[in-house]
């Protein structure tokens, strides 16, 4: 996890040099992404998290420029809402993990990550 955000903020090292007014934002939007433990993150709650920092304009160019970029994807859920996907992320079935008595991975496990 530490990984991924650190890779994240190597786009920042020619930050100044881009001319858009919402790159911060972008950079921002990326690292709450990366660290998401899940691949589907309700857009009420990544509107929560940059309220202070953002208004719903500014939010959907963001958001529009992620998905743009195919990075996420904003798919709308009847009862939900919109959801913002992130592109790339291998999902894990995690019912068919089992677990020995020690807490350990079996070979079950060990075969679905691969």
């Amino acid at each position: 996890m530490l990984l991924n955000e650190v890779e994240v903020k190597m786009g920042l090292v020619f930050r100044g040099i881009g001319k858009s007014d919402i790159s911060s934002l972008i950079n921002s939007a990326i690292v709450f992404i990366e660290n998401s433990a899940t691949s589907e993150i309700p857009s009420w709650q990544f509107a929560r998290y940059f309220e202070g920092d953002v208004d719903k304009f500014m939010m959907d160019r963001v958001l529009q420029t992620l998905e743009a970029s195919k990075y996420i994807k904003i798919v709308k859920k009847p009862g939900i809402g919109d959801l913002i996907v992130i592109l790339g992320r291998s999902k894990i079935d995690c019912s068919k993990i089992e677990r020995t008595d020690k807490g350990e991975k079996d070979e079950t496990e060990k075969n679905d990550i691969k």
